[in-house]
């Protein structure tokens, strides 16, 4: 037993957590079907946490950022903007914004540089110049 007894606390641990979970569900499956989705159980998000998120998605601050601060999913920040009336930002790129890709791109920076600029990949500055009619020069390695 020596051998494993540094797993000793994990295995305690998760025989406690087994031992608590309601036996005529186990998992948490939805139904006793072996294809049934699994349900996941929905986070509690205090009025606090919810003030706070959406003072930072109005200060400015991304979904992204908000989601990897609090250590949640971004799709659970959009979730609580959403439920309280708040508009989110379109990530779409305005006019202008693509016509400065465009001179930042004929001036000789790359697609990865330009997209760090402008929080977007460099898949999809690419796909907005395409869009506009500008040939993408060849990726180094890609003759």
């Amino acid at each position: 037993m020596a051998l494993f007894s540094c797993y000793a606390k994990q295995l305690e641990r998760l025989t406690a957590y087994f031992a608590s979970e309601p036996s005529d569900n186990p998992g948490g499956a939805t139904s006793t079907g072996d294809n049934q989705r699994k349900t996941r159980q929905q986070r509690f998000i205090s009025k606090k946490a919810t003030q706070e998120i959406i003072a930072a998605y109005t200060a400015g601050e991304s979904t992204v950022t908000i989601a990897e601060r609090l250590g949640w999913r971004r799709n659970t920040i959009s979730g609580v903007l959403k439920r309280n009336g708040v508009t989110i930002r379109s990530s779409t790129p305005d006019a202008a914004t693509v016509r400065q890709m465009i001179q930042h791109y004929t001036n000789g920076e790359s697609l990865a540089a330009i997209g760090m600029r402008y929080s977007l990949s460099p898949g999809t500055v690419g796909s907005h110049l395409k869009k506009q009619g500008v040939t993408l020069r060849p990726r180094p390695g890609y003759l």
